[in-house]
């Protein structure tokens, strides 16, 4: 009896063994992997910060004062852009157009005579070359800068000339500039839609010669440049 129960052990547990060869291996559940981040996709966002204007008259002609003058001014500006990066490996490319209120009015009176440069947008279009260390991005910024600047200048006289704001023999120009715009720029990604920035750019919308309108043939020169330093949140899809 006792031999029977022993065959009938060894008989089952065998059986078991050759079933257990039969399942599949169970093998340790791996780790959770997160995401690689990438700069690649569309984005839109908003930025605000400083820009200090800088209007230079050069009387071209010597017809008043000869050389030249120039000043500066500080204001507010803000606006938003939106743009497309590519990333290849560290390198990242783009392509950014923004839009931006300027709070520029730059003017200088003085008791012979005066000037004035004042402008209410900037806008540019402009490609980006960064290199990026997962979340965070360095970049340089060049392309067109454009803007509608309106451009003054009058030589004092007496009351009975045809002034401009007490001013004659005035030279204005009132037009939409084109230039250049170059800067730099780090951003940061905090999470895989939301990045912030810090930007500096330096804008130039060129020379504008203009002649004067009440005295002759007469010419100045303006010349109109800008240095912006903002800051900005970009959204990505």
């Amino acid at each position: 009896m006792l031999r029977k129960l022993l065959i009938t052990a060894a008989s089952f547990a065998f059986a078991g063994s050759a079933l257990a060869a039969d399942l599949p291996a169970r093998t340790a559940p791996m780790g959770y992997a997160a995401p690689i981040f990438s700069w690649t996709g569309l984005y839109v966002g908003v930025n605000a910060g400083a820009s200090r204007s800088m209007s230079k008259i050069t009387d071209t002609d010597y017809y008043n004062f000869g050389g030249s003058k120039e000043t500066t001014k500080t204001d507010f500006t803000g606006g938003a852009q939106i743009g497309y990066n590519w990333q290849m490996g560290a390198l990242v490319l783009g392509l950014e157009t923004d839009i931006n209120y300027l709070n520029s009015d730059v003017n200088n009176v003085d008791q012979y005579d005066a000037f004035r440069s004042k402008s209410n947008y900037l806008g540019t279009v402009r490609g980006r070359v960064g290199v990026a260390v997962d979340r965070a991005l360095v970049y340089v910024t060049g392309g067109l800068a454009y803007g509608k600047i309106n451009n003054g200048y009058g030589y004092y006289c007496d009351t009975n000339c045809n002034t401009f704001n007490g001013y004659s023999d005035t030279f204005v120009s009132n037009k939409t500039r084109t230039g250049y715009v170059v800067g730099a720029g780090v951003e940061y990604a905090f999470t895989q839609n939301i990045s912030f920035k810090v930007e500096g750019l330096y804008a130039d919308l060129g020379e504008n010669t203009t002649a004067c309108g009440t005295c002759g043939n007469y010419r100045v020169k303006f010349d109109n440049t800008a240095t912006i330093g903002r800051v900005g949140v970009n959204y990505r899809f």
